[in-house]
């Protein structure tokens, strides 16, 4: 979970998908967090939630459109450099561990590449779903039921589910 200081103004709001409860959470600048959840809250929606729970409402809806929308920035160079490429893999297409580090300059970083998609804040808009092992689906902070039922629901053809 993440530590938000006191005076921080947060927003929050839930899209109910196909795989489960989606949370949403933002301040005024960033979204901070995207999440599955058992339950719904009370919603506190600003501008930045409101268009999020649009963007999931499109890719249920298999509309694709970019996520444009502003992150918060990873807290390392590489961290941030492995986010913007998870975030370049197209829908329904996969890359290896390997294969990001190779992208990110550092081919012998497949292991890091994982504990950063693990950490992932922001589950689907950085798709680390589509992030897999050579040996198969791998691992995902959501569980790995999520993790194939988005692979299925994208049609992705490079892993055998």
């Amino acid at each position: 979970m993440m530590h938000l200081s006191k005076d921080m103004e947060l927003y929050s709001g839930y899209c109910v998908s196909p795989i489960g409860i989606i949370e949403i959470i933002a301040n005024d600048q960033n979204l901070l967090q995207i999440h599955f959840v058992q339950e719904q809250n009370e919603e506190r929606i600003n501008e930045l939630v409101l268009e999020t729970k649009e963007w999931f409402r499109n890719y249920f809806s298999k509309k694709i459109v970019p996520f444009t929308l502003p992150l918060a920035k990873a807290k390392g160079y590489f961290s941030q450099r492995v986010r913007e490429i998870a975030q370049k893999i197209p829908f329904g297409s996969c890359l290896t561990y390997q294969e990001v580090a190779m992208r990110s300059g550092n081919a012998k970083a497949a292991q890091a590449v994982g504990q950063i998609m693990k950490y992932n804040p922001y589950a689907i808009v950085v798709p680390c779903h589509r992030v897999i092992s050579k040996q198969g689906i791998g691992g995902y902070n959501g569980g790995i039921k999520i993790k194939k039922a988005l692979l299925e629901f994208e049609g992705c053809e490079s892993i055998s589910l």
